[in-house]
């Protein structure tokens, strides 16, 4: 709009007006009072005569490609009590909240509102090196190195003058419209002072200019990401007798959201009914609700388990809590859930540790609408290393252990169970021989819970009886059978009188333990009467040990006499390795039925790539036991045997092994 003649506007409202005329909406107006102009493309121009721009809001325009302001003044214009609020432009064309082309037109801008336009508030022309003072103006904070920022002068354009600030206002006049120019958390302007809020009740207060319209309260809110609604604040609202500040109240909890929060203070009117421009800039907090809670996280090591504590929620949004956790062996950064199920105390023991590794975690909260709070403070504990032989972990070495071994044997899976302590006699394996040398401590706590065992026990099968011949004394065995369904299938022969044992049963297979809690052993001799087995059935692993729980080679006898082809078939068996999945050292057991010239046991990775050779050059028959360090090695391996007999060289089966 083009005026010839004197023009005003009063008590209008302009919206997303794109105007054509050289890209501004008004052109030469007299006066433009109490208007509003909001997302509006391009410019509102006054360029000639004495203009008076006077208590307007212009909030949330674009300047488009025309090179000027939102607004453009001359010499003789009068800019007051206008606020100019969230206005945009291009950097490239510097456009601005207010332009000036010439170097007196700051004469009269006084006593406004300019709060967040970019990228600045004020352009002057290209006038060259001169100075301008600018009168008193509220900028949205009193920061004067923040100011200068929005100010597109020398300092930015060589080509414009230096302006220079004659004061600042430290809060908006009263003649302008209703705006928001403080607003305190806990009694503390968040603008000037960093705040960290945790759990609990929270008071804000919002200061506006004036007297506002009572019955119209802000809509306030805080949140992480725009437009920051994500919280609400509405708690014992209230105004203060003269109608400027509005004070209202929430209770921070681990759904608030942890991180920056911005508030965000929308819909108040005054008593002109000028509804306030959107506060959603200046006042950011920080939330570490989660963090707060956690003060009191404690995590305490054990033997073989680590104690997690943490103070229970006040609130009945929740449900309850996760764990996650990271560390240990091999894994120092992935972050993982050991809970199954959704904790609903507040105390947790993890046994799923190694002794002596570091363990980190943190715990979140979940609501009633299964959302997920942020993480807790992360805490850390050192698994203590546990004594030889204490199995279970409580610092002494009894009877409960051998349970504990036993259990375990017969995957009852036991808890705790400490296997660098169950391991007595440290082959890299539990079995058997762990009970005998954990009583053999219980029994002789000052003697070694290992020793090196001599002699070589021949097994063979007679008439479907399983017979020993032992230079040695025997103090226990462990024995896998194949073709067993049923603990009745197997008789335990006159020697084992006096034994304890037991036994678990999994897809066809029985596993029976035979030990003593007396230190009892089998004498040595020859034909020493076992197990009855069931025809047809068969054994594929057998451990042998003396009464310290030191191991004796096993050597299968093979004669006329035995049940042919039900201990094993053809000359090498090659075993699956034990443990497994595993860390470290494995142990791979082969069983060697013929007389053959020699064993090499190849390791090849994923990718095809050759591991590692093991090689037992003086195999016996019977079983046989090759062990493996993975030396850190990671992932699925799979391994076979090359059998050297005469000048002929076999492969066996391939059989596969996980290294964690």
């Amino acid at each position: 709009m083009k005026n010839e003649t004197y023009s005003k506007f009063e008590y209008c409202k302009f919206q997303y007006a794109s105007p054509d005329w050289g890209g501004r909406l008004l052109v030469y107006p007299d006066e433009i009072t109490n208007c509003i102009f909001e997302f509006c493309s391009n410019s509102i121009v006054a360029e000639s005569g004495q203009n008076l721009i006077f208590k307007n809001n212009l909030i949330t325009n674009h300047g488009g490609d025309i090179i000027g302001g939102i607004i453009s003044v001359n010499n003789s214009s009068e800019v007051m009590y206008n606020i100019f609020a969230e206005n945009t432009g291009p950097l490239d064309f510097n456009r601005t909240a207010i332009y000036g082309s010439t170097i007196d037109t700051l004469k009269s801008v006084i006593n406004n509102v300019l709060i967040n336009n970019k990228p600045f508030n004020f352009h002057l022309g290209n006038d060259g090196l001169n100075f301008k003072y600018l009168k008193p103006n509220f900028f949205g904070t009193t920061n004067l190195s923040e100011i200068k920022k929005t100010i597109q002068d020398f300092y930015i354009n060589s080509s414009s003058p230096v302006v220079l600030l004659t004061g600042i206002l430290s809060q908006p006049p009263e003649e302008t419209h209703g705006v928001v120019w403080k607003v305190e958390v806990n009694d503390q302007n968040p603008q000037y002072v960093p705040m960290v809020i945790g759990q609990g009740p929270v008071k804000f207060k919002v200061y506006f200019n004036r007297t506002m319209d009572t019955t119209a309260d802000p809509f306030l809110t805080f949140g992480v990401r725009f437009p920051f609604t994500q919280n609400l604040v509405a708690d014992s609202a209230s105004w203060s007798p003269d109608g400027k500040i509005w004070t209202a109240y929430t209770t921070i909890s681990q759904r608030s959201g942890d991180g920056e929060n911005t508030i965000r203070v929308a819909y108040a009117k005054d008593l002109d009914h000028f509804e306030i421009p959107i506060e959603r800039s200046r006042f950011k907090f920080n939330i570490q609700a989660a963090s707060s809670q956690s003060v009191d996280f404690n995590a305490t090591p054990g033997i073989g388990k680590i104690y997690l504590e943490w103070p229970l929620a006040d609130s009945d949004e929740v449900l309850g809590y996760n764990l996650y956790r990271f560390g240990g062996v091999g894994n120092t950064t992935d972050t993982v859930k050991i809970n199954t199920q959704l904790i609903t105390d507040s105390v947790y023991t993890d046994f799923n540790v190694i002794p002596d590794s570091v363990y980190y975690y943190m715990f979140t909260t979940t609501q009633t609408d299964f959302s997920e709070s942020d993480f807790s403070k992360t805490v850390s504990a050192r698994v203590l290393i546990a004594p030889n032989g204490d199995a279970n972990g409580d610092l002494v070495v009894n009877v409960l252990d051998v349970t504990s071994i036993v259990a375990y044997l017969l995957n009852q899976d036991p808890k705790p169970f400490i296997f660098e302590a169950a391991d007595v006699n440290g082959d890299g394996s539990i079995n058997v021989l762990d009970i005998v040398g954990t009583v053999n401590l219980v029994l002789n706590p000052a003697k070694s819970a290992t020793s090196t065992a001599n002699g070589i026990v021949n097994l063979y099968i007679v008439n479907d009886t399983l017979y020993a011949d032992s230079p040695t004394p025997i103090g226990a065995m462990q024995f896998e059978l194949e073709g067993i369904q049923d603990i009745e299938e197997v008789i335990k022969l006159s020697a084992l009188n006096g034994f304890e044992s037991g036994h678990s049963i999994g897809s066809n297979t029985l596993r029976m333990i035979i030990y003593s809690l007396a230190g009892k052993t089998i004498p040595a001799g020859t034909r020493i009467p076992l197990l009855k087995l069931k025809k047809g059935s068969g054994i594929t692993s057998i451990v042998i040990g003396d009464k310290n729980g030191s191991p004796l080679s096993v050597n299968f006898v093979k004669t006329g006499l035995l049940n042919p082809g039900d201990l094993n078939k053809g000359a090498v068996t090659l075993g699956q390795n034990f443990p497994n999945p595993f860390d470290g050292i494995t142990t791979i057991p082969v069983m060697v039925n013929e007389p053959i010239d020699g064993l090499t046991l190849h390791i090849i990775n994923v990718l095809g790539q050759h591991v590692a050779t093991v090689q037992l050059k003086n195999p016996v028959m019977g079983e046989n036991r090759l062990t493996w360090n993975s030396g850190g090695r990671k992932g699925l391996m799979t391994y076979l045997l090359e059998i050297k007999r005469g000048d002929k060289v076999y492969r066996s089966d391939i059989k596969k092994m996980i290294v964690r």
